[in-house]
């Protein structure tokens, strides 16, 4: 891919449209242009999804960080977003959770 990207000219960068420049670097293959869609960011994270995953492990490493830090933090990877939850959240976390027999 990058040989072939530089085989390109600053010009045909500039003057070509799409389609013509990738057949012209991708000759010997099938060429196939998706319809256009806008570009649009969402994130799906929430409070609630990020307790849900608290919930999923173990009550004392959640205690243990509880006590060393203050609280729990969680960043979300996509968006940047960070929830923090603190004792009253995690044993109201822990205290929903079903317990399996």
């Amino acid at each position: 891919m990058t040989a072939l990207a530089e085989t390109t000219q600053d010009a045909e960068l500039l003057e070509l449209d799409h389609e013509t420049l990738l057949v012209r670097l991708f000759h010997e293959e099938t060429v196939r242009i998706f319809d256009k869609e806008p570009v649009r960011f969402v994130c799906t994270c929430s409070q609630e999804r990020s307790a849900k995953i608290i919930s999923t492990l173990d009550r004392k490493e959640i205690e243990s960080i509880i006590e060393e830090e203050g609280q729990v933090a969680m960043d979300c990877q996509f968006c940047n977003h960070q929830y923090v939850f603190g004792k009253d959240d995690i044993d109201s976390i822990f205290n929903e959770k079903p317990q399996l027999h």
